[in-house]
């Protein structure tokens, strides 16, 4: 059993710069610290099938010349998104190998991100043709588009049930506050239309003498000549009616 301490392990390769091959299969290894081939440049296998490695993270930007990355038979649950991104953009055409023994299961979302990553990577996956993964009927069916697409529905199907709570709450608030504006309008509407025709009947009784005041103005001597050329001013453009100025 090869130490997995971090800093042990990345010495052990850190003196074989010029290293091309290496197999590491069936050593019992359980993780792989990030960093322990960026000493290794000229790495061009690397075999790593056969253990206990649950995920990858491995730091590929160094490995320029990989060919093969062999994680056949290991307890892959996923990989992380930028060993796989980086595994992509590797500038030759490198080949992964990780599925011939792998259980990887298309009904939880556990193995989603793995799934997904194949797919739209088949052309880097060795033998994508015969991988198969486990339905919810414990099956085994070819990895597809279509099994993923599935996957990805699974896994997000609580946000689509949430996303479609969130649109009927709003939905709902909307609708209350157009009907809360509809009635508030309505009863301005109402209100105005109520103190027109009150206006325009003390206007209509007033031209018919009905009333012989229509309103009574105290002010004090002080305030006489400005509510003879203000108030009575306004209120005969207001009522449209003469007043009579007499102050008795």
């Amino acid at each position: 059993m090869i130490s997995t301490n971090e800093e042990l392990f990345i010495q052990l390769f850190f003196p074989f710069i010029q290293l091309e091959s290496l197999d590491l299969s069936k050593t019992n290894i359980a993780t792989l610290p990030k960093k322990t081939f960026t000493s290794n440049p000229n790495l061009k296998l690397l075999n790593l099938s056969g253990n206990n490695i649950v995920h990858v993270s491995l730091d590929l930007n160094d490995l320029n010349n990989l060919e093969i990355l062999d994680l056949n038979s290991n307890s892959l649950l996923d990989l992380d998104p930028n060993f796989l991104s980086q595994f992509a953009s590797i500038t030759l055409n490198a080949s992964i190998k990780f599925v011939d023994s792998q259980i990887i299961q298309c009904s939880t979302c556990e193995h989603h991100g793995t799934v997904k990553w194949i797919v739209g990577h088949r052309d880097k996956v060795i033998g994508y043709n015969n991988i198969t993964c486990i339905s919810m009927n414990t099956k085994a069916v070819a990895i597809t588009e279509s099994v993923e697409q599935n996957l990805f529905e699974i896994c997000n199907k609580h946000i689509y049930v949430r996303n479609t709570i969130i649109v009927s709450i709003l939905t709902t608030f909307c609708g209350v506050c157009i009907g809360l504006c509809l009635i508030v309008g309505f009863i301005r509407r109402r209100r105005t239309g109520l103190n027109r025709r009150k206006k325009q009947l003390l206007i209509d009784r007033i031209a018919n003498n009905e009333l012989h005041y229509a309103a009574f103005i105290l002010f004090s001597s002080q305030d006489d000549e400005f509510v003879r050329s203000c108030v009575y001013a306004k209120f005969e453009e207001y009522m449209h009616h003469e007043i009579d100025c007499n102050r008795e």
